[in-house]
């Protein structure tokens, strides 16, 4: 019983460690999006939900072919 706790112990640890790293390149990407939202002259990528890293690239892409 003790050594099936340890293990659980174990995984519950590296579980908690891979939601910590998720969430902090989640925040990094999110932190990426701003800044090249800001750098192509986007006023809001924000339409109140949740936007995919990639649909906000091709957003700031879109933006940038219409500029040139």
């Amino acid at each position: 019983m003790e050594e099936r706790l340890q293990i659980l112990t174990k995984h519950s640890e590296k579980l908690i460690e891979a939601r910590d790293e998720l969430a902090m390149m989640l925040a990094e990407e999110r932190g990426d999006v701003t800044r090249l939202a800001v750098a192509v002259g986007a006023t809001s990528l924000d339409a109140g939900y949740v936007v995919s890293y990639n649909v906000s690239l091709e957003e700031c892409c879109r933006i940038l072919i219409e500029k040139h």
